[in-house]
């Protein structure tokens, strides 16, 4: 059963039910109908013995039958007695007993072996006139041949019914289940073919399989947009590494292709170590990019007073500031605290101010401003006074290996293209988001903002 389907299981789970339900109305139909015949022959008799009495009529010493009194009312004999039992008028049906006794208003079963009778007595007393019995007959067996043609209609029935049932539920749940065997058919081709950019078709019901189509589209987005990530990452990895090694390839064929004299070999070696250091360089980030994006714990955080990190933080970078004539102006409001990763927002701090002071105007200012307008929230600014970024290159400038033209013009020292990258993704681990307002010319602004709980 385990292996079944869906669809196969709700079908015989449904049958099931329905079997059971007709079941059990066609078991109280076969236990209540003798009861209810018997009760409705019982009430038929006694209303056809009772109504046969308004055919009598009294007058002072005497009783008078109306010449067209009915002997045979609602499929029941009549038969009148005199007050001690004798017979004046109608008959009896075939095979009935001769000798019956009389008992006023109760009903009796007759039986004699071959045929079942139900009898019911009524005596009708006179004040001026003599008592008269009313018998009333009524044979047992038309009740009993109606009873064994609803017990055989039930007994046909029941199994036309299942049928009927298991037909409808396989064809409803057949239905209800298409789309899902579309969605399976459609999954399939698409992990076939590799084909991330399909999707699976929306139907117009809005029901469950509707919303499992959109997560599974949305999932598949989600997988073509991470495939698409990866392979511009190693294409840009492949795209940073050439560089340095066609450069170190380059110097080792000059010092190879000749005596050289000891400065030549120096300056060829020096070249090496440099590219070698940058190739180093690069390494470690990457691996530090890679181990806190897939590492199931990357944050360990707890309360930290951000005020004076903060501070802290800004008095460190100032001696870096410092060499390009920057001055770094803090605002920051006094104790603000907050759940976060302290070594991990240390270094969103340090990307974002060392950004600003490299890219900065020389001798201008870096402001680096952290606020709570909400109880909930903590915004950090980091604002330089540079050349700012062009419109066209926001949207990108939070890519992984992503430089402005400006930044790979100046040949920014130890400057991969990851630092804003990673501010992104420590903003996002702690729950907030980071933003750039930037105009060419007048500078640029990154403000980040994290929740102040965990």
């Amino acid at each position: 059963m385990k292996n079944w389907s869906i669809q196969t299981r709700v079908s015989l789970f449904y049958s099931t039910f329905l079997l059971g339900i007709a079941a059990l109305m066609v078991l109280f139909l076969l236990l209540t109908t003798d009861t209810a015949a018997q009760n409705i022959s019982e009430s038929t008799l006694q209303k056809a013995v009772k109504e046969s009495a308004n055919g009598i009529s009294y007058y002072e010493d005497r009783i008078e039958i109306d010449p067209d009194f009915n002997f045979y009312a609602k499929g029941s004999n009549i038969l009148l007695y005199g007050p001690k039992g004798t017979p004046m008028a109608g008959s009896t049906p075939s095979g009935f007993p001769a000798q019956v006794p009389l008992t006023s208003d109760s009903f009796q079963t007759i039986d004699n072996g071959e045929d079942s009778w139900l009898v019911y007595d009524l005596l009708v007393h006179h004040p001026d006139a003599s008592s008269l019995w009313i018998r009333g007959i009524y044979l047992m067996d038309n009740t009993a041949a109606a009873l064994h043609f609803v017990h055989q209609i039930a007994l046909f029935a029941l199994p036309v019914l299942f049928l009927t049932a298991v037909l409808g539920g396989w064809l409803v749940t057949k239905r209800a289940f298409a789309p899902l065997a579309e969605i399976r058919s459609a999954a399939a081709e698409i992990s076939a073919g590799d084909d991330l950019s399909r999707r699976i078709e929306l139907h117009q019901s809005k029901d469950e399989l509707y919303d499992l189509s959109v997560t599974l589209n949305q999932m598949i987005a989600r997988l073509q947009r991470a495939f698409e990530n990866e392979r511009q990452f190693s294409s840009d990895v492949s795209h940073e590494l050439r560089t340095p090694i066609a450069v170190i390839l380059s110097h080792c064929d000059y010092a190879l292709s000749q005596d050289r004299t000891p400065d030549e070999y120096r300056k060829a070696l020096e070249s090496i170590q440099t590219q070698g250091k940058r190739m180093s360089a690069l390494s470690a980030q990457l691996l530090e990019l890679s181990q806190n994006f897939h590492a199931a714990n990357a944050l360990q955080k707890e309360e930290i007073n951000l005020s004076l990190l903060c501070e802290s933080i800004c008095e460190e970078m100032g001696t870096a500031a410092e060499k390009r004539r920057i001055r770094i102006r803090a605002e920051i409001t006094e104790d603000l605290t907050a759940w976060v990763d302290e070594i991990q927002w240390m270094r969103l701090m340090i990307n974002l101010i060392s950004n600003a002071i490299r890219y900065g105007k020389e001798g201008g200012t870096v402001l680096v401003s952290l606020t709570a307008p909400a109880d909930s929230e903590i915004i950090l600014k980091v604002q330089d006074d540079g050349q700012g970024i062009p419109k066209e290159q926001q949207d990108k400038i939070f890519t992984r290996f992503y430089r402005t033209g400006s930044s790979q013009s100046s040949g920014a020292e130890g400057s991969f293209g990851l630092g804003l990258s990673y501010v992104k993704w420590i903003a996002e681990a702690h729950g907030g988001s980071v933003a750039l307002s930037s105009e060419p010319g007048e500078g640029s602004t990154f403000t980040v903002r994290i929740p102040r709980e965990n």
